[in-house]
């Protein structure tokens, strides 16, 4: 999972956990209504909400819906992948598995991208990328100082 993954999936929570508490928190209030004889009798009302409340509420299930919706599109794109990507991903283990799911999710990168998100020293990503195209999972293409990479 990403940084923006976390950071819709943590907006999400807080979304959900604020309609929640809105939800819940002003819910219920007593009442006491006065009949002829003049006996108060308690009656248990729904609370009307503020505007402000009404306001918040709508701005958190605008975040919370955008939230869920990118989180959905990005599962989304794993899952897309075709019979063989999945096979591989099943056979591939450690560094070389987390580098081909990096790869994945952009269909193509740079080389040095790759070794800035994957936090892998340059050698070691020749090194797993060398192994992946010898396993016919990607593809490089020299790109200036460094290489393009492909999903095959």
């Amino acid at each position: 999972m990403d940084k923006r993954e976390s950071l819709h999936l943590i907006l999400l929570a807080v979304a959900l956990f604020s309609i929640a508490y809105i939800f819940f928190a002003n819910a219920i209030t007593d009442v006491y209504v006065t009949i002829e004889n003049g006996a108060p009798v308690l009656v248990q009302v729904t609370e009307m909400y503020s505007v402000v409340q009404v306001l918040f509420l709508m701005l958190m299930t605008a975040i919370g819906t955008y939230s869920f919706i990118y989180l959905y599109r990005s599962l989304n794109k794993i899952a897309n992948h075709s019979k063989k990507q999945k096979l591989a991903a099943k056979i591939l283990e450690g560094d070389e598995l987390r580098l081909y799911h990096l790869i994945l999710k952009k269909r193509e990168c740079l080389q040095k991208d790759l070794v800035f998100e994957s936090k892998y020293p340059k050698a070691k990503v020749t090194r797993l990328l060398e192994k992946l195209n010898r396993k016919g999972l990607v593809d490089r293409k020299p790109y200036g100082n460094t290489n393009k990479i492909y999903v095959k």
